[in-house]
Order: C-alpha cells, then sequence, then structure tokens
C-alpha cells in the first residue's frame, strides 16, 4: 500500500512551467549562439534577449520546484518541514539566478558569475540541511551513526583530492577582475559537490527514502553539479556568453527533481529495489554501509517494517495498513525484530 502521489493538476500545471523553463533555456542558448557566430560591426553583442530568456528559465524552473515540493509537504507529513526547506532553497537557487538575469540584462559584460554564485551560497545551507534530513535513514544505532560519520569523512576527503587535483586547475578565468568570484565559486561548488556525495553515503543505508525516489533525487542533483562545473572548466562555455549554457543541464535536474516531489509520499521498497540498493552500496568504493549485506528474506522484512514506519511517523495503524498485514502481527514482528 501506498499514498497517493501528486494530483494530476499539480503534475499538470509543474510539467507546463517545466516545458516552458526547457523552451526558454534552449532558446537562450540558440539566440546567444546566434549572437557570438554574428559579426557585429560596432564590436557590440545582443544581450538583453537570452539573459531575459534564462530569466524565464529560472522563474520557471523555481516555480515548478516549489510547487512540487510543497505540494509533497502536505502529502510526507514525516519530512513535511524538511522539503518545505527544500522547496524554498530550490526557489531561491533559480529565482536568485533570474534576478541577476534581469539586473544585468542590459550590461555589455560577458556573463557575469555572480549571477550563480551569489543564489548558490544563500541557497546552499538551505538544500543541504534540507537534503540531509530528507535522505537521512531512520532507526540508526550510534555505531551506525558513527560508520556513516567516517564514510562520509573518506567521500569528502577523495572529492577533495579529485577536485583540487583535476577539476580546479582546468577552471576557466574570464578575466582578472573575476578571480575572486571564480575562486568563491569554487568553494561553492565542492561543498555542494560534498553534500550530494554524503547523501550518497548516507542513503545507502536501508531506512531512508525509496530507492526509485533516491534514484531521480541523485541523479538530479548530480546533473545539477555536473552542468554547472562544465561551465566553468569548458573554454567554450560560459568565457564568451552572455549566459551560461549550463541551463540546458539545469533544466534536466529540474524535471528530475520534480519526477521525484510527484512520487507517492510512502512507498515501500520491493525486494528488487532492495536489491538494488544493496548493490549500490557494495559497488561504491566506500567503506561497508552497515555490518553487512542484506543475505535473507528476514532482512527484507525487517527493511520493509523500519521503511514503514518511517514513513508513517512511527504510526503503528498506518503502518501495519500500508504493509497489508493486521497490527497483531505488526506488532510481533517489531518485538522480534527488535525495532
Amino acid at each position: 500500500m501506498t499514498s497517493p502521489p501528486a494530483s494530476p493538476e499539480v503534475v499538470l500545471r509543474t510539467r507546463a512551467l517545466l516545458g516552458l523553463a526547457f523552451v526558454a533555456a534552449v532558446a537562450a542558448c540558440g539566440f546567444d549562439l546566434v549572437d557570438r557566430l554574428m559579426v557585429h560591426p560596432d564590436g557590440g553583442h545582443e544581450h538583453v534577449v537570452p539573459r531575459l530568456l534564462a530569466a524565464v528559465f529560472a522563474v520557471s524552473a523555481g516555480a515548478a520546484a516549489l510547487e512540487a515540493f510543497l505540494d509533497r509537504a502536505g502529502r510526507d507529513h514525516p519530512r513535511a518541514r524538511e522539503m518545505r526547506l527544500l522547496a524554498v532553497g530550490l526557489a531561491v537557487l533559480w529565482g536568485g539566478q533570474a534576478v541577476g538575469y534581469v539586473v544585468t540584462a542590459s550590461s555589455p559584460l560577458l556573463f557575469q558569475g555572480w549571477v550563480e554564485q551569489i543564489p548558490l551560497l544563500v541557497s546552499l545551507p538551505l538544500l543541504a540541511g534540507a537534503l540531509i534530513r530528507i535522505c537521512g535513514p531512520v532507526g540508526m544505532t550510534a555505531a551506525d551513526k558513527r560508520m556513516a560519520a567516517l564514510d562520509s569523512a573518506v567521500a569528502v576527503l577523495a572529492l577533495a583530492v579529485v577536485w583540487w587535483q583535476a577539476i580546479v586547475p582546468r577552471w576557466v578565468y574570464p578575466d582578472a577582475s573575476s578571480a575572486a568570484w571564480e575562486r568563491l565559486d569554487q568553494v561553492v561548488m565542492f561543498a555542494l559537490g560534498a553534500v550530494v556525495l554524503v547523501i550518497a553515503v548516507i542513503s545507502r543505508r536501508i531506512g531512508s527514502l525509496p530507492f526509485g525516489q533516491l534514484a531521480l533525487l541523485m541523479a538530479g542533483l548530480a546533473v545539477q553539479v555536473a552542468s554547472d562545473t562544465l561551465g566553468q572548466v569548458l573554454d567554450i562555455a560560459d568565457t564568451g556568453s552572455a549566459i551560461t549554457w549550463s541551463i540546458l543541464g539545469y533544466s534536466v535536474a529540474a524535471a528530475l527533481l520534480v519526477a521525484m516531489a510527484h512520487r507517492p509520499a510512502v512507498e515501500v521498497e520491493t525486494p528488487r529495489q532492495l536489491a538494488a540498493r544493496e548493490f549500490v552500496s557494495i559497488a561504491t568504493p566506500l567503506p561497508p554501509a552497515g555490518p553487512g549485506p542484506l543475505r535473507s528474506m528476514r532482512d527484507y522484512e525487517r527493511a520493509a517494517i523500519v521503511a514503514a514506519l518511517a514513513a508513517t511517523g512511527g504510526n503503528k495503524v498506518h503502518a501495519a495498513a500500508m504493509l497489508e498485514i493486521d497490527r497483531s502481527t505488526l506488532y510481533k514482528k517489531i518485538r522480534d525484530f527488535g525495532l
């Protein structure tokens, strides 16, 4: 048994906003490309149209994320506060970019990094706090938490080595005046990447988000980070443009995140999904995600009960209904599993 997904009306409105965001992003990049290829006798370039189109993208993406996650908060009572916080964080991220594009619309300068960097810096604490709490497993023991902290530390240290040895040396600086903003961007982008990696590490454990929802969430975050990073390390990307072409990737990221928000608030993982989570846990080159892999149906059964109790806020009556078993059976299994 699952809870209802987003209503058809919410899905229709958010998909329309996402469609508008994607069309605006493509049009903005198209106008920018044509302008870069054209020869202007006066040496000037057309920045107003692509920047206003980029602002339309950002407003539409932010509005879609805001509505989708506020709707999810209304259906996901145990995670309602975190979902609202995530909705606000995404609205600040993309809405802030829209403000930046409007403010710089008539500027003769090329793309200015602070248009992205300031909104990301402001929204990062909101996004990090919400995402870690949403994805964090329930019922973790003290030993589990210590292992999760060790996992996270190893992952972040590994990312730091890759980031400053492989990514930062390839960073493109448009001009000397932007060096400070670009160094700030390197730190903020690393922090966002670290948050994504920590989420991936802690969510490998049973009791976090259902694997299908987790996959959509992680894919959206990964696309967002990868798009921004590519825009910074490719010479043909942000350095000669009126806008950042990363908005093409951002539109995909927004669609993946909204798709996750549309899912039912309560979903019990199937054995196949649990097996997929186990595979990811074993395949990820980090410390093991717990005392050992799942090996029996008893492990799957316990995981399903933990997920049901987490999804219903510990309400055993609702958890039994979701699992489609009677309450006495649930009480017995809770005692047997020591939950």
